[in-house]
């Protein structure tokens, strides 16, 4: 298998599963493809870990 994006990556899971939780870390700003996965959120790097911790508790808390 060829090497994939990111973007690519996601929307193959999202075949399989479109409940699942993506979350997208990019340094090179937002790519218009991400969009197409759906992403729960797409966070700019440097990541502040404080914006992780958000993240983790809005999908345990299920909201």
């Amino acid at each position: 298998m060829k090497k994939l994006s990111g973007a690519e990556t996601a929307l193959r899971i999202r075949e399989y599963d479109t409940a699942c939780q993506i979350v997208f870390c990019t340094g090179s700003g937002a790519h218009p493809q991400f969009a197409e996965a759906s992403p729960l959120r797409i966070l700019e790097k440097p990541i502040d870990m404080e914006d992780i911790y958000v993240i983790l508790d809005e999908v345990r808390s299920g909201g």
